[in-house]
């Protein structure tokens, strides 16, 4: 048993968040600490009598932490979790995710911790989704206590990560989102889990000295003007979109090349790399290959900031890491042993102690299919090329292009990745990851197939494709799927990317941190703001215009590592819709062309040469 207060800490503005403190028990001296900071309750009360089971202590009502937390408590570290303001038992109210008034926040809560007598001033931070973001955000402070951060299954990019992939309205996660968010503030967990929850809880709980929970109903009072995160986000389009009614609260701030942050932008790690790379913190970045967009994220985390001692690990996991997932195989409860490396990490670099970790190449990626661990002195790989593949007519897709020029036309059907697809499951605490069988999914899209595989081949990295089309209508979506056709003829999902034509403009290089990251790992780079989108910023083309011209457009697919086995075919498929999931955009009709003048094609990196 571990030592556990919770103590309501008093901001600069007389704002009071609530923080549960773990200590390891008969501590004789000062520890480093470990900060979680959460939208997300930091813990629930049991109610009487299931409160005597744990002592009348808190619970880890997301299961992501608890043993975590007892693992590193057992090595010697203080741990505290914070509900950020305007959630769980804090008060104010929330204007924005990682508003700036919350990431001040964490700064003066990283003085605190260094103020008490069981803290020796040494301080790292970590966190899942939303936790993640936050602990990237607080390093934005530059607080010289805090030594390192694990950001896990995290976004760097709030617009292009997780609200817009490709400039696409994440609709069916969104709303989702919106909705749990509105739930738990107003400190009702049985809208999300179902009324029996009222039987064992009475939900975020509330600091010790409120015995009576007469703060914790204030603090609650004060959430009901949070920001609704779907009605901000259905009012944009763009990156720097401000909504109509933007709350005076959100103040400008200063990106990475002096330029104003604007909309989405201000509550992005991403646009303040320069301020990450200067504090020369170590970034242990994690996350899954169907995680939504947030490998992407992690990877070009990874490449944009250099910090010494940073890492990467990539494996074949859900939002969160609790599932296994393998194209062809059944989900599997994970048992991969995070809190090993965590430890190690945090050893290393709050605590100055050397380890294993210290020799270890600092990228550790799963490739799917050959079900195998691995390790590089970088991201991607040493040793990858690129292998270009082209789509021809009669839906062929070959190591070359057609002699001839051609198209085909594509009518756009209803098509969908499901409800259990890497997007919609990272609203779920353990989101089982589904994409089965997927033939009857490709009648109702535009598919181009390989031969079958000489040899084995491993795609390891960004793959990018290169598209010459025609539109009806300039704001058409394009959705493309990379799957593995096995010699039964079934169809598995290896990855997927998609595009709004709203951004098909591809932003020039302009020496930035993302910039450069995207250079080195050869996809393109896109700032998704308003007055980058070129000639297709209206949000209809009523005399299509520019519709009916000939585009290139360029765009990648989310990061993977996957094993293509031999006598299996690679299938490309491209779809302009993916229902319930992103909002559907008005275009109708696709000419894809290819052949010698306009050569369509999906450049896969490769770890060893591709033949049929």
């Amino acid at each position: 048993m571990f030592d556990y207060q919770s103590y309501y800490l008093t901001m600069r503005d007389g704002v009071r968040l609530a923080a549960d403190v773990w200590l390891p028990h008969s501590q004789h001296r000062p520890a480093a600490t470990i900060l979680r900071q959460t939208r997300y309750f930091r813990s629930i009360q049991l109610r009487p009598p299931l409160n005597w089971l744990t002592r009348n202590r808190p619970i880890d009502h997301s299961g992501l932490y608890a043993k975590r937390r007892r693992r590193f408590l057992e090595a010697g570290y203080a741990w505290v979790d914070v509900d950020v303001r305007g959630s769980g038992a804090s008060f104010g109210h929330r204007i924005s995710p990682w508003s700036q008034a919350e990431v001040a926040d964490g700064y003066e809560i990283v003085e605190w911790i260094g103020s008490q007598s069981w803290s020796n001033g040494s301080l790292g931070s970590l966190g899942i989704s939303y936790d993640g973001t936050a602990a990237e955000m607080l390093l934005t402070t530059g607080h010289p206590a805090l030594k390192a951060i694990a950001p896990r299954f995290s976004s760097c990019d709030s617009f292009a990560d997780i609200g817009f992939p490709g400039g696409l309205l994440n609709r069916g996660f969104v709303e989702r989102w919106s909705r749990l968010n509105a739930a738990l503030d107003a400190n009702r967990l049985h809208e999300i889990a179902g009324g029996w929850v009222r039987l064992l809880t009475s939900g975020v709980t509330a600091v010790a000295s409120d015995r009576d929970r007469r703060l914790l109903m204030e603090a609650i009072s004060q959430h009901r003007v949070n920001d609704d995160v779907w009605e901000r986000v259905r009012q944009i389009s763009f990156a720097d979109d401000e909504p109509e009614e933007a709350t005076s609260e959100i103040q400008n701030a200063a990106g990475e090349n002096g330029e104003v942050l604007r909309g989405s932008q201000l509550i992005s790690p991403v646009h303040y790399s320069n301020r990450i790379a200067s504090t020369s913190i170590p970034v242990f970045g994690v996350s899954g290959w169907w995680d939504g967009a947030y490998a992407r994220a992690a990877a070009l985390r990874f490449v944009r900031i250099p910090n010494p001692g940073s890492r990467l690990l990539l494996g074949p996991w859900n939002h969160g890491g609790a599932r296994h997932i393998e194209p062809m195989k059944r989900s599997r409860v994970n048992y991969f042993d995070h809190d090993r490396l965590l430890l190690q990490f945090f050893d290393l670099h709050v605590r100055g102690r050397s380890n294993a970790l210290a020799e270890q190449p600092p990228v550790q990626y799963f490739t799917m299919g050959e079900s195998r661990w691995k390790s590089s002195q970088q991201w991607p790989p040493t040793g990858t090329c690129v292998a270009s593949l082209f789509l021809n007519s009669g839906g062929r897709l070959e190591s070359g292009p057609d002699a001839t020029q051609c198209h085909s036309r594509y009518e756009r059907q209803p098509t969908t990745t499901g409800k259990r697809n890497r997007w919609q499951t990272q609203v779920e605490i353990n989101g089982k990851v589904q994409y089965p069988d997927r033939r009857a999914a490709g009648r109702s899209m535009l598919c181009f197939r390989s031969p079958r595989l000489a040899s084995d081949i491993e795609v390891t990295g960004h793959p990018v494709v290169n598209l010459h089309i025609k539109t009806d209508v300039a704001d058409a979506a394009l959705f493309v799927y990379l799957e593995d056709v096995d010699p039964r003829g079934r169809v598995w999902m290896v990855t997927e990317g998609g595009l709004s034509l709203l951004h098909q403009s591809e932003t020039q290089s302009d020496g930035s941190m993302q910039s450069e990251a995207c250079r080195k790992l050869g996809t393109p780079y896109r700032r998704f703001t308003r007055n980058e989108a070129g000639p297709n910023s209206s949000s209809v083309d009523t005399d299509h215009t520019h519709a009916q011209k000939k585009q290139h457009v360029c765009f990648d697919l989310q990061p993977t590592s996957y094993l293509f086995r031999r006598g299996s075919q690679i299938q490309l498929s491209i779809a302009m819709a993916d229902e319930n999931n992103f909002e559907n955009r008005p275009g109708r009709q696709l000419h894809l062309f290819h052949g010698s003048v306009s050569p369509s094609r999906i450049d896969l990196p490769v770890c060893n040469p591709l033949r049929f």
